[in-house]
This record gives C-alpha cells, sequence and structure tokens, in this order.
C-alpha cells in the first residue's frame, strides 16, 4: 500500500468520515498509520492442536486432598500478521497498545476475536502469530496479493497498479481437483 499516497489523497468528506468512525481513537490511529510503511500481509488457514496441563487439586469423601493432573487439547487456528514499520519495533508495540480492541501482555497480544498471538519483533517489523509455525513472507510489486490453498484447488487474487490512476485486478485459480460430493471447503491457506 502506498502510505504517502493515501496521505496526499484530498476527500475532506471521506476523511471527516474516517475521523468520525475512529471516534476518540483517532489520534491513536493516526500515530499507528505514520509509523507504518504500508506492507502489511496476514496469513490464515488451518489449525494447530495445543495441550493444556493444569493440576486440579479435589476433596475425597473424607475431605482429603487429591491432585489430579488434567491434560486438555485445544485446536487454536493458524494465523499470522506481519507490519513493516517506519519506527523501532519496540516503539509500535507500545504504540499500538492504545489502540482499541488490543490489549499486549509480556510477549503476547489479544486483538478482539482472534486467538492470542505471539510477538515477534525482527529489525524493521513485527510478526505476530497464534502458533510457532514459519509463515510465509514474500516481497510483491502489488497493492493487495491473496493466495487461498486447500487440498483441492489454488487460486490467488491480485491488485496492481498498472499507471497513476489504473488498477489492474487479476484472479486465477489452477490445479483444480473434484471436491467428493458431501466434502466441505475446511482448513484453507489464506496469505
Amino acid at each position: 500500500m502506498d502510505v504517502d499516497a493515501m496521505k496526499n489523497y484530498q476527500n475532506p468528506y471521506l476523511k471527516k468520515e474516517i475521523e468520525t468512525k475512529l471516534g476518540p481513537q483517532s489520534n491513536q490511529w493516526k500515530a499507528f498509520f505514520n509509523s507504518w510503511n504500508g506492507s502489511f500481509s496476514i496469513q490464515a488457514g488451518g489449525a494447530s492442536i495445543t495441550k493444556h496441563t493444569k493440576t486440579i487439586t479435589e476433596f475425597d469423601d473424607n475431605f482429603n486432598q487429591i491432585e489430579r493432573t488434567v491434560v486438555t487439547k485445544d485446536s487454536i487456528p493458524d494465523l499470522g500478521i506481519y507490519i513493516n514499520t517506519k519506527i523501532v519495533p519496540q516503539d509500535f508495540i507500545k504504540l499500538i497498545e492504545d489502540l482499541p480492541n488490543l490489549k499486549v501482555n509480556g510477549n503476547k497480544i489479544q486483538v478482539a476475536f482472534l486467538p492470542p498471538l505471539q510477538i515477534n519483533q525482527q529489525q524493521e517489523s513485527v510478526q505476530f502469530s497464534a502458533t510457532n509455525k514459519k509463515y510465509i513472507i514474500t516481497n510483491t510489486n502489488t497493492i493487495a496479493n491473496a493466495h487461498w490453498k486447500n487440498q483441492f484447488f489454488q487460486s490467488e487474487f491480485s491488485a496492481i497498479q498498472s499507471n497513476r490512476n489504473t488498477v489492474q485486478l487479476e484472479f486465477t485459480v489452477k490445479d483444480i481437483t473434484e471436491i467428493p460430493q458431501g466434502k466441505e471447503l475446511r482448513n484453507m491457506l489464506i496469505w
């Protein structure tokens, strides 16, 4: 995304509407956009199984304490978010703590409606991920790029700025196999 072009775009009505929708947090969002260089990626699809072990203390009929270990398995969606920053990643994390619907706790961030995400700070970027999977990092000259992949097909959507006033949209589907009757499209990898 060309952040400088977005800042230079003059539409007072749109600007006023956006500031109205952001409400009292508009200054925090302005600071966020000023520290972001325009690169943003979301990767989602599939799930990872995690195990949580808890020790529970119970009482028997004679009120004697009994410790019991309980192991629960949980399915966490594979999710990764990559944001390239103009400022030091530690300062960027402090800045997003002020945004609504986000809570930073140590090296984890909780975003509304998402699983807890681990924070991984790099030299000029921040990655948030739900699991320890390595996410694919690609550099493209596109405005937007999305890939969908599952066991039945692969597809890609791209938005490419061909000149100052024109954006070219491409959507391709390849490697299509027949979806068996009664099967659903699940565990898609989107990046």
